[in-house]
């Protein structure tokens, strides 16, 4: 504790390696770099928001910089860096949560260097995604707009390409979030409904999840298909997914929805009478 207490005492955030400041593009100097950003990520572990407040913030906007740094290494440590800032803020968290969301997001939009691998960078984007899901979990107990906006960028983002394992982890996560807070996650007026439903159709039945977590995703499509209130939402939501997504819905909606099936045209299944019936509602309620 002394050493860094000493350590932050005597420099700042800025001037703790000369390594950090001025070098962020170059990539010849990753090892510096990372070295560092441990360092640094290390420091705030053990000091938390509460003993250093304004060399805390500081040191989270350095950490910021790396976050779309050309080489996926050093973006990886930084990303790292900004999770441990987001859980040592203590009260403070959503704030900096807040600000570390805002470097995340642009991450995952970052273009490729040439002189980057593909499945290096990939890797590097998906640890941001992971990043994010651990930064909202600790924002969970707060049902505010900025936690709804990280879910809808979190979602977006799934499901993880690259690691089969980390990937099933994300939707493991997924299922238990909808379980414990399901209207943060498709937003208190449905602003991720689209992106859950997305997801949910392109992860089921494959590699991408277990069986406990397919069948609690079933579970929360039928609490979806059920929600009168949302109607416009769903329908508004259902269509605007790829014909491949609907299609892929629609079988799943035949497990889901009990409707009589004569009502249903010969090509229809669940989902199109539901979108159809709301049609005709509109209809009715012009004339």
């Amino acid at each position: 504790f002394f050493f860094f207490f000493f350590f932050f005492k005597q420099k700042t955030a800025y001037e703790i390696s000369a390594c950090l400041v001025g070098s962020e593009m170059c990539i010849r100097d990753s090892s510096r770099v990372i070295f560092a950003l441990n360092i640094l990520t290390a420091a705030l572990q053990f000091l938390t928001y509460a003993r250093i407040p304004e060399i805390y913030e500081e040191s989270v906007e350095l950490i910021m910089r790396f976050v779309m740094h050309g080489d996926p290494q050093v973006r990886s440590v930084a990303l790292e860096g900004l999770t441990a800032a987001v859980l040592g803020a203590g009260e403070h968290s959503a704030t900096v949560a807040g600000q570390c969301f805002e470097f995340i997001e642009k991450a995952l939009t970052v273009s490729m260097p040439e002189q980057v691998s593909r499945k290096d960078w990939q890797i590097a984007k998906e640890k941001a995604v992971i990043c994010l899901s651990q930064i909202i979990l600790s924002q969970t107990s707060a049902n505010t707009s900025k936690a709804i906006e990280m879910i809808g960028v979190w979602l977006h983002n799934l499901p993880l390409k690259h690691s089969q394992e980390k990937g099933k982890e994300q939707i493991d996560l997924l299922a238990g979030m909808l379980s414990a807070n399901f209207m943060l996650v498709v937003g208190s007026n449905g602003e991720n409904l689209k992106e859950v439903l997305r997801v949910t159709a392109e992860v089921l039945d494959t590699m991408h999840v277990d069986k406990f977590s397919s069948q609690r995703l079933l579970e929360h499509l039928r609490n979806i298909a059920g929600m009168k209130k949302w109607e416009q939402e769903i329908e508004e939501a259902f269509n605007g997914l790829s014909k491949a997504v609907r299609d892929k819905l629609n079988v799943y909606a035949n497990r889901l929805i009990p409707v009589s099936y004569t009502h249903l045209r010969a090509h229809e299944t669940s989902l199109h009478l539901v979108c159809r019936l709301l049609l005709e509602k509109k209809k009715k309620k012009k004339k």
